[in-house]
């Protein structure tokens, strides 16, 4: 029996390593890449330790005025969203989990079944719908088709936290003089902190690597995000491999710090959500 168990584990251990190498791999790449001089760029055989390291394509993207707007651009959309899907996923998921309504499970599916549909079937009806509003190439596009395609989950993900939060707290509260609102915000909000904090890592996340809506609903150099950015780098004939990796490594920074920070409370938001 002790046996079966240890060779579980260590099959376990093994497909582990195996799938964080996969995982792993792709970015030891990039970041090699982007400190190798051209001349070592592809050499044969495969050099994964540079004979000689440069900062000049760090240098070349760091001092393009550009790739800071770029980056200014991505910030302020996925900021944007992301407080924007909080907002509103808190109260939707609030009314689903302590309001009884006629036609509740309905809406709730319908919700979900939103996310069934690809996002490329709907690039056309929202590109002519922001043409007629007047709201291409500007923030708000971006931000709001962001916003129809994550909130349905944000709102499945804080659903299924706020249902692990009895019901007798709200009760208690309001016998003391809490209103819903009040219970809302000084109670299931503090305690569904890893829950929220989950949603805000899920959303941001998605609005700043999201490429296919960037590239079609802007069409100036000054409104471009990150990806799109990335993607100027590839030419017709000639692809800057050096400074792309540069600056693919320098939009992965924000990512990692913000989710290495946090990564504590994400675990606890996923629990939360898949025990609803």
């Amino acid at each position: 029996m002790k046996s079966k168990k240890l060779l579980n584990s260590i099959l376990l251990a093994v497909f582990t390593g195996f799938i964080s190498l996969i995982i792993i791999l792709p970015i030891v790449w990039i970041f090699v890449s982007s400190i190798k001089p051209r001349s070592e760029m592809f050499s044969i055989p495969v050099q994964w330790i540079p004979k000689s390291i440069t900062t000049a394509y760090y240098l070349q993207i760091l001092g393009n005025p550009l790739f800071k707007r770029y980056f200014l651009n991505s910030l302020i959309v996925s900021t944007a969203t992301t407080f924007a899907n909080i907002l509103l996923a808190t109260l939707a998921a609030y009314a689903f989990n302590r309001f009884f309504f006629k036609g509740k499970r309905f809406l709730f599916a319908s919700v979900l079944l939103t996310q069934l549909f690809p996002a490329a079937m709907l690039v056309i009806p929202l590109y002519m719908t922001w043409s007629r509003l007047g709201l291409l190439n500007t923030y708000y596009s971006l931000i709001l088709t962001y916003l129809v395609f994550t909130l349905p989950l944000s709102i499945w993900m804080l659903s299924g936290f706020f249902a692990t939060i009895p019901n007798d707290i709200d009760d208690a509260a309001m016998i003391d003089g809490c209103s819903k609102l009040g219970v809302l915000f000084r109670i299931i909000l503090p305690l569904a902190k890893p829950g929220i904090v989950a949603c805000s890592i899920y959303i941001f996340i998605m609005t700043w690597q999201e490429f296919l809506f960037a590239v079609t609903f802007t069409n100036s150099e000054n409104m471009r995000t990150i990806p799109v950015g990335l993607y100027s780098f590839i030419g017709e004939k000639v692809t800057e491999w050096g400074p792309l990796m540069a600056a693919s490594m320098l939009a992965c920074i924000p990512i990692l710090i913000f989710f290495s920070s946090i990564q504590r409370q994400f675990r606890k938001g996923l629990a939360g959500a898949v025990k609803g």
